[in-house]
């Protein structure tokens, strides 16, 4: 039976609460932290730190190419 990593030295899949899952679509939708603020009722800055927390655990590196990689990132559906 295997561990779930694809090889040796493989990372760890990233393990992401419905919610994170949920944001990551939205961004990868091409929501701005605006509007993915008004469809989950909180406010622009609270998605911009969710968002800056959730990168980390994908490894994407903070800056202007994280948003891009971000947003190229897509997770399946539980």
């Amino acid at each position: 039976a295997g561990t779930g990593s694809t090889g040796p030295g493989a990372p760890a899949p990233a393990v992401l609460s419905p919610e994170e899952r949920h944001l990551l679509r939205l961004v990868g939708d091409g929501l701005t932290d605006h509007q993915i603020g008004r469809q989950l009722s909180l406010a622009e800055k609270t998605v911009r730190d969710r968002i800056a927390r959730l990168l980390p655990k994908l490894g994407i590196r903070q800056g202007a190419p994280a948003s891009a990689a971000l947003a190229r990132t897509r997770t399946p559906p539980p």
